[in-house]
């Protein structure tokens, strides 16, 4: 098996919605080789020490030591882009508690350590973000004002419920 054959699919019974980042390109055929193609701008190998950093103690593992095997993964920016856009599309439902530590993950150790360019992120986004870095705003409203910059609607009770 090679390329988007190997992918996981997701099952019929899955309670929550598959794990895709609709805002990024689909995936294809250079993500089955990435060392011989050019990876999509939003993807780096997790094996290259010009944008990942060396072991920092007490902090992870930092970049792979090896590409023998490659590992593709988002920048860091993209992460964060998937988390905000993921806690506005899912904040009230229970899939939406895991979007908001991510979100405070990335400021607290990529961001402060200086490995995340929120410049490049997408407005609305880069404000929230911004804002959200301040704490200026209770999370409630920071939150409200996300979904419509993003033109998000509001769930019904019934959304709630599940």
């Amino acid at each position: 098996m090679s390329g988007l054959e190997s992918l996981p699919s997701s099952s019929q019974e899955r309670p929550t919605p598959p794990p895709t980042l609709w805002f990024l390109p689909p995936l294809d055929s250079s993500f089955s080789s990435p060392k011989k193609l050019k990876l999509p701008s939003q993807f780096i190998l997790a094996s290259d020490q010009t944008v990942l950093p060396t072991w920092p103690p007490g902090r992870g593992s930092g970049v792979f030591k090896s590409d023998r095997d490659p590992v593709v993964v988002p920048k860091s920016y993209i992460l964060l882009e998937a988390f905000l856009r993921l806690y506005a599309r899912d904040s009230g439902k229970r899939i939406g508690a895991f979007a908001m530590p991510m979100i405070g993950y990335m400021e607290e150790y990529i961001d402060d350590d200086g490995l995340l360019d929120a410049k490049q992120l997408p407005e609305p986004l880069k404000t929230s973000y911004k804002e959200l870095r301040q704490g200026r705003k209770p999370v409630r409203q920071w939150t409200r004002e996300l979904k419509e910059a993003l033109g998000i609607l509001e769930d019904s009770e019934d959304d709630h419920s599940r």
